[in-house]
């Protein structure tokens, strides 16, 4: 290691020298990312769900994550290290309370106020927090704004408010509902990834990408093993938020049981919040693998039909008999995600059943369908592909025209998936 700054770096989480780091060798990098995740031996007693160890599977499964962890892009493993008090919340207000400099730019000094609704690590008098920062003059900056939610990664500052730990990454959108499994667990980092865990399915997609991005740096493997650990508890809301993170994370392993936790009739708003984002993720299915297509193309070429491109990297052989299934669904809703799940998969052993759903009595479900169904065939010149603005003004000559080309074809090469 040589130089003394870094060592200071390491022990005092002096976030000047970061970008310093970026241009270190790579055996280097990899010691300092296992430093900055905490990998060093701790006596923590008897490990929990959650244990510390999930930062191993990270460095080998991502060639960014030596970049994303000495770069610009927030790294909860990181943040959690140099912060003395994590919280979430939303902001009250942003006032204006001097001038100072930021990037060699004159800037106003703002100080806010935030909610508090859960703290992670350390302690605050009362249910408010301020926080004084420099306006960011570039938009990469944090930019705190009345009503905004988020996890803050703090310290305390020259008075009586707290700083931001680094002016560029210490806040992250995260999921504004209560995670109760979260007071449960020991250590800020694992009270942090059960918030992630719940983040993964979140209504807003911005706190979704962020989950996400983290849950990878945290590393999927072990956080799809900690979400199958959380899917065996009693509690529906924790069932709810596992089922529904393993799918965010295309861990299919679990399908069956979510599905069928998505069809039970509950009273329970937090279990109904829950169906309602396994309902949402099913769909999500799809959407995986057609950037999987992408991805296996390097986003050099227009993808038609996942399923052709991506023939040496089959699907789980579970997934497409419980989505053909879910076509025949009396909720409308899961019908929707099995048949946007479907379109994404592109698989021609489900055409005939998404020639049935071109009866469903709900437009989603037959535009989707249709559009498979068109995808599989290479669509074909004669028979319609239209935008879903256009079929739905008037979706019965389309639909006629592809029922009378089931009618027609040769079915026997719809028997076999590819």
């Amino acid at each position: 290691m040589g130089g003394g700054r870094e060592n200071e770096f390491l022990a005092g989480c002096d976030v000047s020298t970061f970008p310093r780091l970026a241009g270190l060798s790579m055996p280097v990098g990899l010691l300092i990312l296992c430093l900055l995740a905490g990998c060093q031996s701790e006596n923590t007693g008897s490990p929990s769900v959650l244990a510390a160890s999930q930062a191993q599977d990270s460095v080998g499964e991502q060639s960014g994550g030596i970049s994303s962890i000495l770069g610009s892009i927030p790294d909860v493993r990181f943040l959690d290290k140099c912060s003395s008090l994590i919280v979430k919340g939303r902001v009250l207000d942003v006032r204006v309370v001097g001038t100072t400099e930021m990037r060699r730019q004159k800037t106003s000094e703002l100080e806010a106020s935030i909610q508090v609704d859960s703290v992670f690590k350390g302690e605050i008098g009362g249910g408010t927090i301020t926080i004084r920062h420099p306006k960011d003059p570039y938009p990469r900056g944090i930019q705190l704004v009345p009503g905004g939610y988020g996890l803050y990664f703090l310290k305390r500052g020259q008075g009586d408010f707290n700083i931001f730990v680094d002016p560029l990454t210490a806040k992250m959108n995260i999921t504004s509902r209560k995670v109760p499994l979260a007071n449960a667990e020991r250590t800020p980092i694992e009270k942090l990834t059960v918030e992630l865990f719940a983040s993964l399915s979140d209504s807003a997609p911005d706190v979704r990408k962020t989950a996400l991005e983290q849950v990878n740096r945290l590393g999927r493997k072990t956080s799809a093993e900690a979400l199958r650990t959380i899917a065996a508890s009693k509690s529906p809301e924790n069932k709810g938020m596992a089922y529904a993170g393993l799918i965010y994370l295309r861990d299919y392993s679990l399908l069956r049981q979510s599905i069928q936790f998505a069809e039970a009739p509950t009273t329970d708003p937090d279990a109904q919040y829950w169906e309602s984002r396994i309902i949402a993720s099913i769909g999500v299915i799809g959407d995986n693998r057609f950037l999987q297509a992408l991805e296996a193309t390097k986003y050099m070429h227009e993808v038609k039909c996942s399923s052709r491109v991506l023939v040496k990297q089959p699907l789980d052989s579970s997934v497409l008999p419980q989505l053909d299934a879910l076509l025949s669904s009396p909720n409308v809703e899961l019908r929707r995600g099995a048949a946007h799940a479907l379109r994404g998969i592109c698989d021609p052993s489900s055409v005939p059943v998404l020639a049935q759903a071109l009866n469903d009595s709900d437009r989603t479900v037959q535009y989707d369908a249709m559009m498979e169904i068109a995808a599989v065939e290479d669509f074909p010149s004669g028979l319609p592909a239209p935008s879903e603005k256009v079929f739905d003004e008037n979706p019965a000559p389309y639909i006629d025209r592809w029922k009378n080309w089931w009618k027609a074809v040769d079915k026997r090469k719809y028997t076999t998936s590819s």
